[in-house]
């Protein structure tokens, strides 16, 4: 279903990834743990990112309740954090989404991703 989707093996010990999201809430990756976590690095400007979307919505509307949580990291510049946010509501997006204020692209190479789009499960 996600073309280049990449799976994380489970380590015994994840690093921390904590931020603010959308919303203003705090978000971190410690405080799902016991959970299915699909990590989902993105950006407004990227075509199949704004194909992948609303999947990922789909799939956290049907398999939150089973313990899936997804998770959304933009890796969009200065230039186009202010679309974050009509995106989400346009594509009727309800995970959490964080923008770039906290170094985005830095911990998406932590987690072995890129400055393109890229899931960790």
């Amino acid at each position: 279903m996600l073309a280049g989707a990449t799976t994380a093996l489970a380590q015994e010990s994840t690093p921390e990834l904590a931020w603010h999201d959308t919303q203003g809430n705090t978000q971190s990756i410690s405080q799902y743990r016991g959970k299915i976590i699909l990590l989902n690095f993105w950006a407004t400007w990227c075509i199949p990112c704004q194909h992948e979307m609303p999947m990922l919505e789909d799939m956290q509307r049907k398999y939150g309740e089973k313990g899936l949580i997804v998770l959304g990291g933009s890796v969009d510049d200065a230039s186009s954090q202010s679309h974050i946010q009509p995106f989400a509501e346009k594509d009727q997006i309800s995970f959490p989404l964080a923008g770039r204020n906290n170094h985005r692209t830095n911990e998406a190479v932590t987690f072995g991703g890129s400055n393109s789009s890229h899931r960790l499960l």
